[in-house]
């Protein structure tokens, strides 16, 4: 009788803890999802030795509050490193990030890499210069219509699927970033010495895999990006696909992270 009770009492803690387990996993699923029209990939190339950079951060961030974003628009920000030489060294930057802005220039063969650099799906967006400013997002009249990319994330673990409403030339690349929001630093040397910069949209982990063609969709699966450790007030998780050739972006989307960075 009491071997029988004790088996009772084990199975049920079994059960409970599996629940529990089965529930954890459940509560770190997040999903992102665009619509059918093409969302705008807006990338930033910025670092904080460049004294004109503040600007385009600063305009950068006021799309944390637009109704726009993630829906119409996904922002991004990456540190280059080729600043440091000027006597301060940007904690966000990456020789990866620098590379990535070296690979559009040579797309573009008409402009060397500077700082700030904005990026509209793959093209030199220089708009950003003219005053007023235009908006990076096109009217939804004339939005290309390019298939849902869905992102399905599960604590470390991220699937992708892309259904392009057109046969891409080649198998798309896909890439996930982690943003960091509300970050600052005290600029003790170099051209903002004495400032106090503030960021939003930060890439803290970048990671990119092909995709594989599965019917009518294109499909992946890897881990999160390793992400470089900073004191956050928010992340969120950015995704788009693009043409592994000219890398034009084909798809994105995004949200934020309500479960923090867990892994």
């Amino acid at each position: 009788m009491r071997r029988s009770i004790a088996l009772v009492l084990t199975s049920r803690l079994v059960l409970i803890v599996l629940v529990g387990i089965s529930f954890a996993s459940t509560a770190l699923a997040e999903t992102f999802e665009s619509s059918t029209r093409q969302t705008t990939l807006l990338e930033l190339f910025t670092s904080e030795g460049c004294s004109s950079c503040p600007p385009a951060d600063a305009w950068l961030a006021d799309f944390k509050n637009s109704d726009k974003l993630w829906d119409r628009i996904v922002p991004v920000a990456f540190h280059v490193t080729y600043w440091d030489q000027y006597g301060w060294i940007d904690p966000y930057g990456k020789a990866a990030y620098t590379q990535r802005q070296s690979d559009y220039v040579g797309n573009w063969h008409n402009t060397s890499p500077y700082t700030p650099n904005f990026v509209r799906n793959g093209d030199n967006w220089q708009l950003w210069f003219r005053h007023p400013r235009p908006s990076p997002i096109e009217p939804e009249s004339v939005e290309a219509q390019a298939g849902p990319l869905t992102v399905d994330r599960n604590a470390a673990d991220i699937d992708i699927t892309f259904r392009p409403t057109q046969d891409p030339t080649h198998a798309p690349v896909a890439h996930v970033a982690i943003l960091a929001f509300g970050l600052s630093s005290q600029i003790k040397a170099g051209e903002n010495r004495g400032r106090q910069l503030h960021h939003d949209f930060v890439v803290i982990g970048h990671r990119q895999v092909a995709l594989t063609a599965d019917g009518e969709a294109f499909k992946a699966s890897l881990k999160s990006p390793e992400t470089t450790n900073v004191d956050a007030d928010r992340y969120a998780l950015a995704a788009w696909v693009a043409d592994p050739g000219d890398m034009h972006t084909l798809q994105a989307t995004g949200g934020w992270l309500e479960n923090g960075l867990t892994h």
